[in-house]
């Protein structure tokens, strides 16, 4: 039975998944990726330059994908990413504009950079690249390295939109070393900070909103001091933030959203303390997060998107908590990820290229969890060329150190199927051979529905995967079949085929909570809630809301069960609100009191139900502060 599991693409929101834990998060602007301890890189969102090593044609991954195996370190750009293998090997891929991939081609996907030895992380800005060697020594490629720069103003009212400039740099193709003594750095939209050994933070690049930090709006093109005593340092689109030895967060730059925290959108072009007790920071193209010690999350800034994970789309300018028991944080251009004590991971934000990973393109306002679990995936190299029928140019290349062309050859090679053996058909008939014990045969089974599964023949997997039901006695046994092969269906989004996979589950094991979760979120998905358009299916509802109940009955300890029926309310009561405005909006319109009179009656019900889903969301709220 345990390797029957192995086919399955995704685990419970909420329960732990045993798969190789999650160790790094990171957020590009439109995509995400997530870094499992046994170094498997997954990706998603989206790829319409191929930063997601798979086919630039496919412009989007709601789901996430494994990318590349042995990978110790990956940040992602606004448009590319940078991977670091554990054997040194320096990859990138995605958009390449501007050279940020660190090579003279400017194909989408294509890198060539090679012979970049003794890296140890790396940091992918707007359209620029950083990576800091072991050595301590900074390096930089690509627009918005430290070259010379002249004026060319943008419109005014397009300075603060994605990763806009408002300079024009001059574009190194290889990387150029920048500083030393530097101990980690990190890209902003057309900007760079670097901290040193020493703890003082240095600043480059644009500074048109301030976000250099020495007080000017005059671009850099070689590193400023801004700050000492530091011990991190987070760029977003076009404000600045450093974590001070203290716990004391300091943030500079554009203000516009409320990103720098200080309960004014005020505009800083020097660095003022926000907030104490601070762990980790991150930002975003207009947003910021916070970790304090105690694992609480806090965010501020745009929140047109849901980025903050309040439940609002109220932008805001001073911190709000989101979370609890939180480790690590990422923050995407208008997305952000979080990774929790238990080894979830969780986003919230701006979907509608998938990359909250959810298999869904609605846009989130609070978290939902991102299904990852690596024993479906064998161990090997890049899944692109094969698995998405990528071409040779779509999948990642090492980077090169010298500006020059390298021939293709130095590209990893791509796995192709060995051609058939010749059969002899005179040879004689073999014996047969011995039966099968029921532990081959199970084997052989969960076999083939991996094999299918690689293949995208869910149905094939299924049915595979099923024939280890006769080998079963024990109902918990069974269930587990169905969990497995429900999960199959979901990552393929056939929901309606997953939900009948559940309820066998449940029947056979009534108290199989990762059955529960997964069905109620399948029934909540399938009622309407998160459509602006009604009517909602109400006696779904009810079955979900009964579903998340009976978790919480048997897990009242369980955060993340809490959690999940948190956010069931909290998407619920967002409806309502949206029917009320609706009907409010229809009675103002009405051609005659009685249609009026209907309309209020309407609205009225609305906001009382909006109102018995948010008492029930507090409560939940309440009660995951007081867990430990």
């Amino acid at each position: 039975m345990r390797r029957l599991l192995l086919v399955s693409m995704v685990l419970l929101s909420g329960c732990v998944s045993r798969s190789s834990p999650i160790t790094r998060i990171a957020a590009g602007g439109l995509h995400s990726f997530a870094l499992q301890q046994d170094g498997m890189l997954w990706g998603w969102g989206k790829n319409e330059y191929g930063q997601l090593a798979g086919c630039a044609a496919a412009p989007r991954r709601n789901t996430p994908m494994p990318i590349l195996t042995q990978v110790s370190a990956m940040a992602a750009g606004t448009h590319h990413t940078l991977a670091l293998q554990r054997d040194g090997t320096l990859w990138a891929w995605g958009k390449n504009e501007d050279h940020q991939l660190g090579n003279h081609d400017l194909i989408a996907g294509a890198s060539s950079i090679k012979g970049f030895t003794g890296v140890a992380t790396v940091a992918g800005g707007g359209s620029h690249s950083l990576a800091l060697k072991e050595d301590g020594t900074l390096w930089a490629w690509g627009k918005h390295a430290p070259l010379e720069w002249k004026e060319a103003p943008v419109k005014e009212e397009d300075q603060e939109e994605g990763f806009l400039d408002s300079w024009q740099a001059e574009v190194t193709v290889a990387p150029v070393q920048v500083l030393i003594d530097v101990t980690s750095m990190a890209a902003g939209g057309v900007h760079s900070l670097a901290l040193k050994r020493d703890g003082s933070v240095w600043s480059w690049g644009d500074a048109r909103h301030g976000q250099i930090g020495d007080g000017s709006t005059t671009p850099r093109s070689t590193p400023v001091q801004v700050l000492d005593g530091v011990t991190s340092v987070a760029a977003g689109g076009f404000h600045s933030l450093a974590l001070k030895q203290d716990g004391t967060l300091w943030s500079w730059g554009v203000n516009q959203h409320g990103q720098l925290g200080d309960g004014s959108n005020t505009s800083r072009t020097l660095p003022q303390q926000v907030l104490t007790g601070v762990t980790s920071v991150a930002a975003g193209a207009r947003h910021t997060l916070a970790l304090k010690r105690d694992g609480t999350l806090w965010a501020w800034g745009a929140n047109e998107f849901g980025q903050l994970g309040d439940g609002t789309n109220m932008d805001r300018s001073s911190p709000v908590q989101v979370l609890t028991d939180v480790t690590a944080v990422a923050a995407g251009g208008f997305h952000t990820l979080a990774l929790k004590r238990d080894g979830t991971l969780w986003a919230w934000g701006a979907n509608e290229f998938g990359q909250l990973g959810d298999g869904a393109n609605t846009h989130r306002s609070t978290p939902v969890r991102v299904p990852i679990d690596s024993k479906s995936v064998a161990s090997g190299g890049f899944r692109s060329p094969d698995e998405w029928d990528c071409t040779q140019r779509s999948q990642p290349q090492s980077v090169l150190m010298e500006p020059t062309d390298i021939p293709r050859s130095a590209e990893p090679p791509t796995p192709t199927a060995s051609a058939p053996a010749p059969v002899d058909v005179e040879a004689p008939t073999a014996p047969p051979p011995a039966a099968a014990s029921s532990q081959d045969l199970e084997k052989q089974w969960e076999a083939e529905a991996e094999s299918y599964l690689k293949q995208k023949q869910v149905d094939l997997a299924a049915a595979s995967a099923l024939k280890v039901l006769q080998l079963k006695s024990l109902p918990v046994e069974k269930a587990a079949v169905h969990q497995s092969v429900a999960t199959m269906y979901v990552s393929f989004g056939r929901s309606e085929e997953a939900e009948r996979h559940f309820r066998e589950a449940l029947a056979l094991d009534p108290d199989n909570v990762a059955a529960m979760g997964w069905l109620a979120e399948l029934l909540l998905k399938r009622s309407g809630v998160d459509s602006a358009e009604g009517p909602l299916q109400q006696d779904v509802v009810d079955q979900a809301l009964a579903l998340f109940e009976r978790m919480l009955a048997l897990e009242p300890r369980n955060r993340n069960t809490h959690l999940l029926n948190f956010t069931a309310h909290a998407r619920l009561m967002k409806y309502e609100q949206k029917q009320q405005a609706r009907a409010e909006q229809e009675a103002a319109s009405a051609s005659n009191p009685a249609q009026a009179d209907a309309a209020r009656k309407r609205a009225e019900e609305a906001r009382k139900r909006a109102e018995g889903h948010k008492a029930r969301f507090e409560a939940q709220k309440q009660a995951m502060s007081q867990l430990r």
